[in-house]
């Protein structure tokens, strides 16, 4: 063999190699992009807290008005006029008691929300980009997951933000949630603290698997209604929507499973003078107050605040998300291997 052919073999191997190599950093640099998973979580509990916090002061006025109506003892205040009038009679304030649980809670817990349901999502075969279009059973299944796990915070930052609506109803006095912590840690321990979790799972397991699933398929709808490439390329207005809709299809369906829970979360703290022994006893005496009508208590209000209150949170999390997605994933320096063989070629030429 002549040294011309010799030296074209080892150029030819080498520009595979190039070819190869190239290729190689294109996939490594895409999985970077899809599966780096600090920058994921931490894109998701950011944007989750701003969504969060954005949910949170939209809908709190409509879920104290709620609240007030599912706790109501002997049907006083029970209608939405009454319990309306009887709030406002203290003006704006009272819309907004109890609202520093659910704007500290909420962040923390809509930022562990978001950052589960992004990891649940890889794991059920799709990517926290949005890249992959999973089918509508698998986001209700990750919606399902992701419901289960972030009731360990959800709870405790519901039943805060219940005593603190109720306490006129119930006699306790909370200076604020700060102090409803200390009460009710200090007096029952951590049991006190998971009141009415039970109820809270059966709540947030179908809730959840309904609402993610809905945001999923309300986005992909609009995604080939307007023919746009991908997800990211959906106008404020569509995101809205999507948000909405999930708003409705968590709080419209299974309502008088709410009911119960906050039935529970709003009873006394102390074991020995509740009034519901279990989630069964519960639903079986509200039943007994009013009827099928008294799991539906403080429903319209729900319903109206669950669509501005979740197309907020939509909104606030995916823009977000989307400007964090927009920064530099790394500036860590790579090694070009292309232009070490096009060296190496020169010299052997």
């Amino acid at each position: 063999m002549s040294t011309h052919s010799g030296s074209s073999s080892i150029i030819k191997s080498m520009d595979d190699y190039a070819r190869d190599t190239t290729s190689r950093e294109n996939i490594h640099d895409n999985d970077d992009l899809e599966h780096d998973p600090w920058n994921q979580q931490v894109r998701n509990l950011i944007a989750g807290t701003a969504g969060g916090w954005s949910q949170t002061i939209v809908g709190h006025p409509f879920d104290t008005i709620k609240v007030r109506m599912q706790t109501a003892v002997g049907g006083a205040n029970a209608s939405l006029l009454e319990c309306l009038q009887s709030t406002m009679k203290n003006g704006v304030h009272d819309f907004y008691l109890g609202i520093a649980s659910p704007l500290l809670g909420q962040g923390l817990m809509n930022a562990l929300q978001y950052a589960t349901y992004g990891n649940m999502k890889i794991l059920c075969g799709g990517c926290d980009r949005d890249t992959i279009v999973l089918p509508p059973e698998r986001y209700l299944i990750v919606g399902a997951l992701t419901g289960a796990v972030i009731s360990t915070v959800d709870g405790p930052v519901d039943l805060f933000k219940i005593k603190l609506q109720v306490q006129g109803q119930t006699g306790t006095n909370y200076k604020g949630v700060i102090d409803a912590m200390k009460q009710i840690y200090g007096t029952f321990g951590i049991r006190g603290v998971y009141q009415g979790f039970g109820a809270t799972l059966m709540r947030n397991i179908p809730c959840n698997g309904l609402y993610f699933a809905t945001y999923e398929y309300v986005r992909q709808y609009f995604v080939e209604k307007d023919d746009v490439s991908h997800i990211s390329d959906l106008s404020p207005s569509r995101l809205l929507a999507a948000g909405g809709a999930a708003g409705f299809a968590y709080w419209s369906i299974l309502y008088p499973v709410e009911t119960v829970k906050s039935a529970m979360q709003g009873d006394a703290s102390d074991p020995a003078k509740r009034r519901y022994r279990n989630w069964i006893d519960c639903g079986r005496k509200v039943y007994q107050q009013n009827g099928y009508q008294a799991f539906w208590r403080g429903w319209l209000p729900c319903v109206i605040r669950s669509v501005p209150a979740n197309a907020a949170c939509f909104y606030a999390y995916e823009t977000t998300r989307q400007m964090l997605m927009d920064l530099p994933v790394s500036n860590k320096p790579q090694k070009n291997f292309t232009s070490e063989v096009q060296q190496q070629q020169h010299i052997l030429h």
